[in-house]
């Protein structure tokens, strides 16, 4: 048994296990979760039915699942629901619009293309937790396309001090309106306690020139930092 499983099965853990919070889960839950899942009540939304079957086997391996198929937004809503821009790519979807002329000098831009709008269930985080009786989540991921910072910071201080884990996955070029930036996460944290632990930057093809076959402009093209 390793240092993690020990410590896990101690009975505080049993009576109060960590919770796991996955804002935009359309990617799957994040690996690393796998070695403590069973240990963990996990939250997950994802309100783009699309890709929601990636989840059914997530769903064996924690304490506790729970699975939100709504939308999570900053400030709770009168009617309780918000339109989301579904585009081509599910992983693309998002409460903000997408900036076509600005995608359009890259490669990947077809992956924005709106091909229909959705009103959705829209909660938020607090609210959410509240509802399934839980507490300060341990581990936040947030994957919301362009509005990471501004949920986390919805969450009362009184919540957002005891989470002990943050993952954004902000954006360094112009993809939706209105976003919240690489720039303004870094800027936003400053006042927060937490330490910058990790930082990996993905890259994409700058243009994608009428004729070329999209698969080799990705591997010849010139790259540029994008999220």
């Amino acid at each position: 048994m390793s240092m993690i499983d020990r410590v896990l099965a101690e009975p505080e853990f049993g009576e109060a296990p960590p919770v796991l919070v996955d804002v935009g889960a359309a990617g799957g839950i994040p690996s690393v979760w796998r070695r403590i899942a069973r240990y963990c009540v996990v939250v997950a939304f994802e309100p783009d039915a699309r890709t929601t079957a990636s989840l059914t086997k997530a769903q064996q391996a924690f304490r506790r699942w729970v699975f939100v198929p709504a939308i999570v937004v900053a400030e709770s809503r009168p009617h309780a629901t918000t339109e989301i821009h579904l585009t081509r790519s599910p992983y693309c979807s998002s409460t903000l619009p997408p900036l076509a002329d600005a995608l359009a000098k890259w490669e990947f831009a077809p992956l924005f293309e709106v091909v229909g709008r959705q009103s959705c269930p829209a909660i938020t985080l607090a609210e959410a937790l509240n509802d399934q009786g839980l507490g300060a989540p341990d581990w936040i991921k947030l994957d919301t396309q362009g509005t990471d910072l501004r949920i986390l910071k919805s969450m009362p201080e009184v919540l957002r001090r005891r989470v002990l884990q943050v993952e954004f996955e902000p954006g360094l070029i112009d993809a939706y309106g209105g976003e919240d930036t690489l720039a303004q996460v870094l800027v936003g944290m400053r006042n927060e306690p937490f330490w910058l632990s990790g930082f990996e930057v993905q890259q994409t093809a700058r243009a994608r020139p009428a004729g070329f076959d999209a698969a080799w402009y990705r591997r010849l093209g010139p790259a540029a930092p994008g999220w």
